[in-house]
């Protein structure tokens, strides 16, 4: 089969290289469409045997010039089936299925964020993408009940299938790194926070926590990885409760593996999230995670206590200063989750055990 991976960025991403990798390993041959510019994502892709594209700066302009290039695209590499990813191509591809051949399933991206965040319009297009998508993938249990119960989208339409990684593919730790980073944060309890500093991420939450721990005497420090709109805020939040010797906003960085080692745990406070890759790459580490219950797929594969400490989102400060309190003086049990989680996270998303999953959607798609 001829299969089109269609993707709005050209930013790096190890569950879709997984998976067009497995799709090569298989004697499928793979597309991969964006509309940003060749990037990384393209790099990567193409070292895997992935042929890619961009539809140019002129296309990304116009809505129907997008359509146009796409049924086009589809037509002349004869694609069988077209994985499209987030609401900017799926938009595209509900209308594009009707003029080609091709077999498009809608991969969604995210949970409830759309409903908690977004605009008016953003919500109005999820509706229509679930109205007419033929074949919808969610990629956890939380937001195949939101796209069932709450957007009313077919039941028949919708597949959970996790996100799936070839494991081999994340960056290992440079020890030396490592040690050089733990060196220069030193502290009884080092917590790493990773990923966009948005709204929809709550860092606040884990700064106040922390300025809380720190001000009963705990030696406590948190390194703040990332960038994004909340940015200066936090920096304001950090200042005003003198935190500056142990909250360090650090940007983005391209070894976060290295910083992610070099912590006790990692602490993931969002409210809504489809299926965070933090998390797990924290697990393949053997670190521990603290995260939200009834968020995205944390519940579907952190069992609270055994591999990782789950907290009650809407009484999040509150749960999170208790539980680090609890883990700062006990590193054998911070061993202990971390070693758990990393036995669930291979048994669970390995890209492997995942992709039949995949082939049996297909397959229904040709039935």
């Amino acid at each position: 089969m001829n299969i089109l991976i269609y993707h709005p960025t050209n930013l790096p991403a190890k569950d879709l290289e997984s998976l067009m990798y497995v799709f090569i390993e298989k004697k499928h041959t793979v597309f991969l469409l964006t509309h940003e510019e060749k990037g990384k994502l393209h790099e990567n892709s193409e070292k895997l045997g992935v042929h890619s594209f961009s539809v140019g700066a002129e296309v990304k302009k116009s809505f129907l010039k997008q359509v146009q290039f796409l049924v086009a695209f589809c037509k002349r590499n004869k694609i069988d089936v077209a994985y499209s990813n987030l609401q900017q191509s799926s938009k595209i591809s509900i209308l594009v299925q009707y003029f080609t051949k091709t077999r498009f399933i809608i991969y969604r991206h995210h949970s409830d964020s759309v409903y908690l965040y977004g605009s008016r319009k953003e919500k109005l297009l999820d509706r229509l993408i679930n109205r007419f998508a033929r074949k919808i993938i969610v990629i956890s249990e939380f937001s195949r009940r939101q796209i069932i119960e709450v957007e009313k989208a077919d039941p028949e339409k919708v597949s959970l299938i996790p996100l799936g990684y070839n494991f081999d593919f994340l960056p290992k730790p440079n020890f030396a790194n490592v040690a050089k980073i733990r060196g220069e944060f030193n502290s009884s309890l080092l917590i790493t926070i990773a990923g966009r500093l948005i709204p929809i991420k709550r860092n606040d939450i884990a700064v106040n926590t922390v300025s809380d721990l720190v001000g009963k005497g705990l030696d406590v420090k948190l390194l703040i990885l990332g960038s994004g709109s909340e940015e200066g805020k936090l920096k304001k939040l950090i200042a005003s409760r003198n935190m500056l010797s142990n909250i360090f906003m650090l940007g983005h960085k391209a070894n976060i593996e290295d910083y992610i080692a070099s912590s006790d745990l990692l602490i993931h406070v969002s409210n809504s999230e489809a299926s965070c890759h933090m998390p797990k790459e924290a697990g393949i580490l053997s670190k521990p995670v603290i995260v939200c219950d009834n968020v995205g797929d944390f519940s579907d594969y952190i069992i609270n206590g055994e591999n990782g400490i789950l907290i009650d989102k809407k009484n999040t400060r509150t749960e999170l200063y208790d539980q680090l309190e609890k883990l700062y003086n006990d590193k054998s049990y911070l061993l202990k989750l971390g070693t758990s989680l990393k036995s669930t996270v291979y048994n669970k998303f390995d890209i492997n055990r995942v992709f039949y999953m995949h082939e049996q959607l297909i397959q229904s798609m040709y039935e």
